[in-house]
């Protein structure tokens, strides 16, 4: 698939705005809801979606396991248990 520039600008900025919302780290009901939302949304591996995260990755030529990981570090899988209670991260044991 060919992805033309105004279709890859477009999955950079949703891609941005998704690691955006992991920084947040809302502790309210609702940013705790979006937190969760958007880990899922990292951790998917559909394609069925062109705006999932795996679809990005693909257009993108971009390394979908490598990027999870680097989130995993950057915000640590602590800190992702203590906005989302219970939730694991891809990859997390």
């Amino acid at each position: 698939m060919t992805t033309t520039e105004p279709e890859r600008r477009l999955m950079l900025a949703v891609l941005d705005h998704a690691i955006e919302e992991l920084g947040q780290r809302t502790f309210d009901p609702r940013g705790r809801r979006r937190f969760a939302e958007t880990a899922d949304w990292f951790a998917a591996d559909s394609l069925d979606y062109a705006f999932s995260f795996a679809s990005i990755c693909l257009s993108l030529g971009l390394d979908a396991d490598y990027l999870r990981a680097r989130l995993r570090r950057t915000f640590g899988p602590a800190a992702v248990r203590r906005v989302v209670p219970g939730l694991t991260l891809r990859g997390e044991r």
